[in-house]
């Protein structure tokens, strides 16, 4: 192949080709620039090709996050916004003393049970929102689990109390792993009161924590209720509910399991929710690397 004609495909960006040459004289010299210039160029072409694809999915991902962050957000005005209606039609009754709103002693208690939900549900925003900065970190230590879990379990008994729930206990005294505490606890926490308040009265919370080989397991199982399985997965996204009608009977905020997910994500712990013969099983797996 002449040079001019290499030339002309370096111009077209065609680097497929090679002038191959035995000449000593500059012509010879040339030729083999104009090679080394060509291997160059593709090479480079190449990155070049990598890093803008690269972009492009960073930018699709960019676009991603923000479209879920304004979901988030508008989401989050829709479940504020409710309560905020409610108190402020329960504190005008009372203040202009409309029928049933005389009973101040009523609706002053109701009006505070809004405002706790209303401050739960802040709470958890902050919690996520503090997850979600790229400079967080977990605080990370030895935590005895069994410890952690009767913690848990403790919180949650008068809930299990209200609704003729009994827990039952399988737990392993001598598990310790290397968990952020603070979050582990308010993950459990979150499972084992979902556990309570989702099963029918006079049901069973079994908790039991055990070691299988390598690994340890905790089952959380609630039993005489079922999920439909194609909403398993949606219960994972904020501010979704088991009941379709989105109703709060069941005190939660709506982002329960989102945080639970978050914070297992975070400790990289693997879990798992499924209907059984029981009931519904959620269940973690705490790999040997967790462990101190």
């Amino acid at each position: 192949m002449r040079i001019s004609d290499l030339s002309k495909k370096l111009a077209s960006l065609d680097f497929s080709v090679n002038f191959s040459n035995n000449r000593n004289d500059e012509i010879g010299v040339l030729s083999d620039n104009l090679d080394d210039l060509s291997n160059q160029l593709s090479s480079a072409l190449e990155d070049l090709k990598i890093a803008n694809k690269k972009l492009k999915e960073d930018v699709e991902k960019e676009k991603q996050l923000e479209q879920q962050q304004l979901s988030f957000f508008s989401a989050v005005s829709h479940e504020l916004k409710t309560p905020i209606t409610i108190l402020k039609g329960q504190l005008q009754g009372m203040i202009y003393n409309v029928g049933g709103y005389k009973d101040r002693d009523k609706y002053l208690q109701k009006s505070y049970q809004v405002t706790e939900r209303m401050e739960n549900l802040v709470q958890e925003i902050l919690s996520i929102s503090k997850m979600k900065n790229s400079t967080f970190d977990l605080s990370l230590n030895k935590t005895d689990m069994a410890q952690l879990l009767y913690s848990c379990i403790n919180e949650n008994n008068e809930l299990a109390i209200q609704h003729n729930i009994e827990i039952i206990e399988q737990i392993d005294n001598s598990i310790f792993v290397n968990v952020d505490s603070s979050l582990m606890k308010k993950a459990l926490n979150n499972i084992i009161h979902n556990a309570i308040v989702y099963s029918p009265d006079e049901n069973v919370v079994q908790i039991k924590l055990h070691k299988i080989q390598d690994k340890i397991i905790l089952d959380i199982e609630n039993t005489g209720a079922h999920i439909d399985e194609h909403e398993i997965s949606e219960l994972f996204l904020p501010f979704t509910r088991h009941e379709k009608s989105r109703n709060r009977n069941t005190g939660g905020s709506g982002l329960g399991l989102y945080l639970v997910k978050m914070i297992l994500d975070l400790h990289k712990m693997p879990f798992t929710m499924k209907n059984t013969k029981r009931g519904i099983l959620f269940s973690i797996c705490m790999e040997r690397d967790c462990m101190k």
